[in-house]
């Protein structure tokens, strides 16, 4: 501490007060208290509803702790019944028994398919082939024969050189000839009994020119699709696959029987055959009978007596 002569006089310090001394509660307190609550309701439970109560009530608790949780259960609906469907009645059973052993006894009288009817006339037939590259002179009498036809000329393969070729005419004495020089070819006919429908249509490939070979059966596949074409009828792939594999092939094709013969001596060629003029099958006539009359009560009443119209008053 400083003074009034300017010393400095030294000063104790001062006191620094104690710290608080630190409390603790005694937790044994309220446990006891709680405690002394639950004898006091138990006491008063006990004394109320007796101790059998008490006993089954600490019972139900201890066993809704320990017990295991319930296992679920998955209940599934029953299925719905289903319907009871009545067998078809037989709708000949009630016919004398002659009859249903007419009707459904009869063994087959055989294959009846239809028979093929072309959309175009001879004459349009013709032309259409003509306008595909095989010229013709259109549907007309054969020469000296009694039949129609149209032939076309030969159409050389696209791509097709001339080759020459021996061949032997006499194989017992060697004897041998040059053909001249000849190209890939493809021709048509069409040939009919009458002038007012086609029987067959042949296709003729030759391959005198074997470096063709693919070309030419290409070219003879599209002429036979514009055939097709013309009469409403798709060529079958068979068929289409025999030409190119020069195999031969027969089948009957929406109403057209269809033939493919290969030729390979001494040259391949290839021959398509298309029958359009089948007959229809027909029952034989002794399949029909004739209709019983009809009843009376069914007929229809006569017709009334028909009279003159009436003239005019003459003035």
């Amino acid at each position: 501490m400083t003074t009034i002569g300017g010393g400095t006089e030294a000063t104790e310090p001062a006191e620094t007060p104690a710290a608080a001394p630190v409390r603790r509660t005694d937790r044994r307190i309220p446990i006891a208290v709680g405690a002394a609550v639950v004898v006091l309701a138990a006491g008063l439970t006990v004394a109320k509803v007796g101790t059998d109560a008490v006993v089954a009530v600490f019972h139900g608790l201890v066993e809704l702790v320990t017990e295991p949780a319930p296992t679920p259960r998955h209940v599934v609906a029953p299925a719905a019944p289903q319907p009871v469907v009545a067998p078809a009645r037989d709708a000949l059973a009630d016919l004398p028994e002659a009859v249903r052993a007419a009707l459904i006894g009869a063994p087959p009288t055989g294959d009846f398919t239809f028979r093929f009817q072309p959309g175009r006339t001879p004459r349009e037939i013709c032309r259409a082939m003509d306008a595909a590259g095989l010229a013709n002179r259109g549907w007309a009498r054969a020469t000296d024969a009694g039949f129609f036809e149209c032939m076309s000329e030969l159409m050389t393969v696209p791509g097709s050189k001339p080759v020459a070729r021996t061949v032997a005419v006499d194989p017992e004495a060697g004897g041998t000839v040059d053909l001249p020089p000849q190209a890939s070819t493809l021709f048509f006919v069409a040939r009919g009994r009458g002038a007012e429908a086609i029987d067959t249509v042949r296709f003729k490939l030759n391959l005198d020119d074997a470096s063709v070979d693919a070309a030419g059966r290409r070219l003879l596949a599209e002429r036979i699709a514009d055939l097709g074409t013309t009469l409403s009828w798709q060529p079958p792939e068979a068929m289409l696959a025999a030409i190119r594999d020069h195999r031969k092939y027969a089948a009957d094709v929406r109403g057209i029987h269809v033939d493919v013969h290969p030729e390979s001596d001494p040259v391949k060629r290839v021959n398509v055959v298309l029958v359009l003029g089948r007959p229809a099958n027909r029952l034989p006539p002794d399949r029909f009978v004739a209709l019983p009359p009809m009843p009376e009560e069914l007929a229809p009443p006569p017709e009334p007596p028909r009279t003159a119209p009436l003239q005019p008053a003459t003035p």
